[in-house]
């Protein structure tokens, strides 16, 4: 582990301990810590620059030479000078501005995020008093400037609620490079927060610490997953009957079953009162992004299906032959000569698809590529889809479908071109994802024999992970360790209750 943060290190230009206390501390590297520092993999997973520096690679010693202070969260000794007036006359000669309106506001805002006032913490927190550090944390970034721009608005940036525009990119990993910028600003801030947030915890809870970013999307995909199955297994158990009737007693079944089943494998848990802040925080805040995530997907899944998608299905039936030029038209339901210019759109999609479901091979079977490129011509001809999606300070965000794919083309030809690594961090995920979703869309009318149907059960299966994404929040608010603990086993749990009642 320690090799690979030298390696990191030496990447950085750090040879000398006053430069790396610069790269730890100083407000203007904060980027160069988190996302353009790599990141460091761990048996605990992979971490930022700057967590695992702090984990991995500092001794005690070096730890309060970087942050002298006390009162700063990674400082482990306690404070001894517990007088508030103390801790205001600090942050105002470290940071600036007026301490007290700044602090009752960060302690306003702790409140409103684990429901839990300031003072109970402190009242819990007497010997080690951590909750000092956590507001000397958040002062100290509530007072960060990004270069030529004035400070960040913390709490704003925090505050995120649903909005009518996707908000994908509110996330502390994989940032979006765009946005003027404030793509990688918005990520490296998040992540120096939680980052932070780790420096004080103890070993039990550190190790949990990552489970809400790491886990939470890919427990929530398992749990898809096995209710997706479930509910084309119950399809699929009727397939031969054409009474719309027969399908619609047997989705009322289904959806009890599946009621049942998630009422059994989550199970409820009380509010924490006595959890530690800074774990808690962490996890709150990681929630958010997760809560930011999920209400895009509810957006972008109703235009997915709301968008009239007009291709034929095809059991049943036939074709001339396989070629483009003959099952590309079959599927459109008119004549239309496939160009190159789609042939490489659908090119730049595929590899997102195939890396997104982390697919291991390196190309769609060809019919599917073929459905692919239908979709893209079906809907370049739609004039009025737009995606517009919420960056927090950016500005001029990409939300033409169509124009998206056209700089994709150029920027993947041109990565092969000069030998340079290709990434999709330069595009908005909501649009992204909204091909991947109706190439998905797309496979089912193509291979149903009732496209009504194909359409339908797609919107179920959308409102199930919509549940699914609502109970798992429900269930890590406030939970404890025992809880995060569990997360990894609810999928099989599900999968086990499903098969018993098959």
């Amino acid at each position: 582990m320690n090799f690979a943060i030298e390696c990191a290190l030496k990447e950085n230009g750090i040879s000398k301990f006053n430069e790396l206390k610069s790269l730890m501390t100083d407000s203007q590297k904060i980027q160069q810590r988190t996302v353009k520092g790599g990141r460091i993999l761990s048996s605990n997973g992979s971490s930022y620059l700057l967590e695992a520096i702090y984990h991995s690679y500092l001794d005690e010693d070096q730890k309060v030479d970087i942050y002298s202070s006390e009162y700063e969260i990674g400082n482990p000794n306690l404070i001894e000078d517990l007088n508030k007036q103390s801790l205001y006359q600090y942050l105002e000669e470290q940071y600036g501005g007026s301490a007290e309106d700044s602090v009752k506001r960060i302690e306003q805002y702790i409140k409103k995020l684990t429901g839990v006032t300031f003072q109970s913490f402190l009242s819990n927190d007497i010997k080690r008093v951590l909750a000092y550090k956590i507001i000397t944390l958040f002062y100290k970034l509530s007072k960060y400037e990004f270069k030529g721009q004035s400070k960040i608005q913390l709490f704003n940036f925090l505050d995120i609620e649903t909005r009518f525009k996707m908000q994908f990119e509110f996330r502390a990993s994989h940032p979006y490079r765009d946005a003027e910028g404030r793509g990688y600003e918005n990520t490296a801030l998040l992540a120096e927060l939680l980052g932070h947030l780790t420096f004080s915890m103890p070993k039990e809870y550190l190790e949990q610490s990552r489970l809400m970013e790491t886990y939470l999307p890919t427990i929530a995909d398992q749990i898809s997953m096995h209710t997706r199955n479930y509910i084309e297994l119950m399809n699929n158990a009727v397939g031969h009957y054409d009474d719309s009737g027969q399908m619609a007693n047997l989705n009322k079944i289904a959806d009890g079953n599946l009621k049942s089943a998630f009422n059994s494998i989550f199970e409820s848990v009380g509010n924490q009162l006595t959890q530690r802040l800074d774990f808690l925080l962490y996890n709150l805040i990681s929630l958010k992004g997760y809560i930011a995530r999920k209400s895009s997907n509810e957006l972008l899944a109703k235009l997915v299906h709301e968008t009239h998608l007009e291709l034929q299905p095809f059991q049943g039936r036939t074709c001339k032959t396989w070629e483009d030029k003959h099952f590309i038209p079959y599927l459109l339901g008119y004549d239309k000569s496939v160009s190159k210019s789609v042939d490489k759109q659908a090119d730049f999609i595929e590899k997102y698809i195939l890396a997104r479901n982390m697919n291991g091979t390196t190309a769609l079977p060809a019919q599917n590529k073929q459905i692919l490129k239908a979709v893209i011509i079906h809907d370049s001809a739609i004039d009025d889809i737009k995606i517009d999606s919420f960056v927090f300070g950016g500005k001029n965000i990409p939300s033409s479908i169509t124009a998206v794919l056209k700089t994709g083309v150029r920027d993947l030809e041109n990565s092969k071109v000069n030998g340079t690594s290709f990434s999709y961090e330069s595009y908005p995920e909501a649009i992204l994802l909204y091909w991947d979703m109706r190439y998905q869309l797309a496979l089912r009318i193509v291979l149903s024999k009732d496209k009504q149907k194909a359409i339908n059960k797609y919107r179920r299966i959308a409102n199930w992970e919509t549940r699914i994404d609502e109970v798992l929040i429900e269930y890590v608010k406030n939970a404890n360790l025992n809880t995060y603990d569990k997360l990894l086993t609810l999928p099989k749990k599900l999968q086990a209750f499903l098969s018993n009642i098959i």
